[in-house]
């Protein structure tokens, strides 16, 4: 469990500030307070209502949220082609 908790933990300390210089990359100084405040509010509504809107498919079907959450994937991927 330490190990994996580790894993999270990096992977969020090297995506993150990536992610926040990824999103500021070409807006106007006076825009960045707004488009970072409400990319962290967004970041923290999904840690909040992800798991308990997946819980019903986790205990339902997992399969369809391995299937829903791959096509969120896929799409993410496909608009930053």
């Amino acid at each position: 469990a330490v190990g994996a908790l580790l894993l999270v933990s990096a992977g969020a300390a090297l995506y993150l500030p990536a992610n926040k210089a990824y999103l500021v990359e070409g807006v106007p100084d006076a825009g960045r307070p707004r488009l970072l405040s409400a990319s962290s509010s967004a970041f923290n509504a999904g840690m909040a209502l992800g798991p308990p809107a997946a819980a019903p498919l986790v205990l339902g079907s997992p399969g369809v949220l391995f299937a829903c959450v791959a096509g969120l994937f896929a799409l993410i991927g496909a608009g930053h082609a």
